[in-house]
């Protein structure tokens, strides 16, 4: 959440506000009460916490029914409104979800629905509150020392990219992945092994010619590989796909998707998460749509990928078309 305005108590919530929330979520009259004695408290000792410059993150803990739900609704809309926050709310109560490693998934839902959240608590750079029975297991352990999983579950994301010194080449982006790190730094032991992996990826990726360039000065496409080879180093179980072709021009988009495919031809399984419909290769046959936090719809993705559902899913006519085992989204 990004706060933009520091805002007294009595500024907060307009009465108008209230009523509407009240009646929008078919409480009770008497639950003003409630918002008064707990959810405006809650709300600016939010907003007495929260800067321009960085997210705040917390959890709301309870048990089924507790009434989670709506407290977490009145906080983003409260935010969004009156406090220009940005808010992203992700309900693990009722996010249930399993992926077999066994299985390449899709993970499509538009800005907002938590994509980058789910993400960040795969990768732990985000832990849960976590209540009763409510688990998150990953390779069926709950517990992990983070180096040892960020190894096994190869994240390539686009926000890496910015993250490395003007100084870093192509060999350094690809060696970092040892150590899941943004660079590579003297405490850092890579011995014969490691570098004849990182080369032996690199060569994989047809960007061996690349490695001393200074990674700032190459294109997109070319960031974009060196980051997956910053993954494939390690030779993850699964390979997490975050937005792979954001960014990227028609041609290095085909290139990268191309890439991926061979990948998962050489049995790589990959978890892509997106909000692009034409990301999504055709190997891919099962597909997830998230939206505000929860899961919608899980299956097949033929079945998932129709005109209503995506139409649905992004709250706008949407009309979707299959070509040689690719979907489009076109206005419906």
């Amino acid at each position: 959440m990004m706060n933009k305005n520091k805002l007294d108590d009595s500024q907060l919530i307009s009465q108008k506000s209230i009523d509407h929330f009240i009646d929008k979520h078919q409480l009770p009259e008497d639950f003003e009460t409630l918002i008064f004695k707990y959810y405006i408290p809650l709300i600016s000792w939010v907003n007495q916490r929260v800067n321009t410059y960085s997210p705040y993150i917390f959890g709301i803990n309870g048990p089924i029914g507790s009434g989670k739900s709506t407290l977490a609704d009145f906080i983003k809309s409260s935010m969004h409104s009156y406090l220009n926050g940005e808010v992203v709310v992700l309900s693990l109560d009722d996010f249930y979800l399993t992926i077999d490693e066994s299985q390449s998934t899709v993970i499509l839902g538009p800005n907002g629905s938590g994509k980058t959240t789910l993400l960040k608590l795969l990768n732990r750079e985000l832990y849960i509150v976590e209540s009763e029975g409510s688990s998150i297991k990953i390779f069926d352990k709950e517990r992990w020392n983070v180096q040892e999983l960020r190894s096994n579950l190869g994240v390539v994301s686009p926000h890496l990219q910015n993250n490395y010194s003007d100084s870093a080449v192509g060999f350094h982006v690809a060696l970092s992945g040892f150590y899941s790190s943004d660079g590579i730094w003297r405490h850092q032991k890579f011995d014969t092994e490691k570098l004849e992996r990182a080369n032996e990826v690199m060569e994989l990726l047809s960007i061996s010619g690349l490695k001393d360039r200074e990674y700032s000065s190459m294109s997109t496409g070319e960031q974009r590989k060196f980051l997956l080879a910053r993954s494939l180093v390690n030779d993850p179980a699964v390979l997490v796909f975050d937005e792979p072709t954001s960014g990227l021009d028609i041609s290095a988009c085909f290139q990268y998707l191309e890439i991926m495919r061979e990948l998962m031809s050489m049995g790589k399984k990959v978890i892509l998460v997106t909000h692009h419909v034409h990301e999504i290769p055709p190997e891919i046959s099962r597909v997830i749509l998230l939206k505000g936090g929860r899961v919608v719809m899980d299956g097949n993705k033929d079945e998932i990928l129709t005109n209503a559902n995506l139409t649905n899913l992004f709250d706008w006519p949407i009309k979707v078309i299959k070509e040689n085992g690719y979907y489009q989204a076109m206005p419906g």
